[in-house]
């Protein structure tokens, strides 16, 4: 398993949530939400308590959502500008 705190990987689960996100669209679905709460991958890096990262995901409120920001605009760039996006995130 790869390091989590690697920005490799993370570079290529930004791709791979593109890449989902094509799929769902493919399938007919009239759009795609990406789930960032209850304790997953994106609720973990937005939380100052789980997220002790020192890189450029980690530390102020802009680092821990810049994973998010990745990953919507991968999304939009491959499912285009007319499928709508929606994230759930906790408050």
């Amino acid at each position: 398993m790869k390091d989590l705190f690697d920005t490799t990987y993370i570079n290529e689960l930004v791709k791979a949530f593109g890449k989902a996100a094509v799929r769902v669209k493919k399938s007919g679905f009239d759009e795609v939400i990406i789930h960032g709460a209850h304790g997953y991958f994106i609720s973990q890096f937005l939380c100052p308590y789980y997220n002790r990262r020192t890189d450029e995901y980690g530390g102020s409120i802009e680092n821990r959502s810049r994973i998010v920001l990745e990953i919507y605009k991968e999304i939009r760039k491959q499912v285009g500008d007319d499928y709508p996006i929606l994230i759930k995130y906790n408050s």
